[in-house]
């Protein structure tokens, strides 16, 4: 026979594990919510890299003036090159290769006197190499366009790091400022196949004192 206060302690028990039952599936079903947005988030009608993203809607670069290294290789940033970027006053490397920037290079990157590095090849860059570049007297590495197999680089490094393996389509008009390849501390100059046109300066060579190449 059971007692009126044991009848009551099996309902409230009964209770407290439905309880427990709804929460957990609340929880899951939360979990489960989550997984499909992250999923979401991933989705895009070219490849698996997800949605475009515009590099100027990321106001903080313009107030990094003590940043030394920007590597953004291997995203999916569109439209021009932010001229905010010069604003990093103090960048010895600025990496933006393997992404679908457009348009032309800015000529505020020139302000970037500290610029020991840069790298724009594997995007959608066209018309002039700015002369604004010669005032960065420091330059001693230039890629403006890098012939490289990118599906061998996403089986590699670019894998690991979520590069989307972006072809090579810059496309340079004219020729290249002598002002930049007379740079005193240039050592490469990399631009295989840029639509490049023009002649190179008398007094440079490939052998000369600063081992310039291109």
């Amino acid at each position: 026979m059971e007692t009126h206060g044991s009848s009551k302690t099996k309902s409230k028990r009964k209770r407290e594990a439905s309880s427990s039952k709804t929460s957990q599936n609340k929880s899951r079903s939360r979990r489960k919510s989550d997984d499909d947005d992250d999923d979401d988030s991933y989705d895009s009608e070219t490849d698996s890299c997800g949605s475009p993203i515009d590099l100027h809607k990321f106001d903080a670069i313009s107030k990094c003036e003590s940043l030394n290294h920007l590597k953004l290789s291997n995203n999916y940033f569109v439209g021009a090159i932010p001229s905010v970027i010069s604003k990093c006053s103090n960048l010895r490397t600025l990496l933006l290769d393997g992404n679908i920037f457009q348009g032309l290079i800015p000529l505020k990157l020139g302000q970037i006197h500290q610029l020991r590095i840069l790298d724009v090849s594997r995007n959608s860059i066209t018309d002039r190499i700015p002369i604004q570049l010669a005032n960065c007297r420091k330059l001693s590495f230039v890629m403006l366009t890098n012939l490289a197999n990118p599906q061998s680089d996403q089986n590699s490094s670019s894998a690991a790091s979520g590069g989307c393996g972006v072809r090579e389509f810059n496309a340079f008009d004219r020729g290249i400022p002598y002002e930049v390849l007379l740079l005193p501390n240039l050592q490469i100059f990399w631009v295989p196949k840029a639509n490049l046109k023009g002649r190179l300066p008398d007094n440079w060579r490939s052998d000369n004192s600063n081992n310039t190449y291109y």
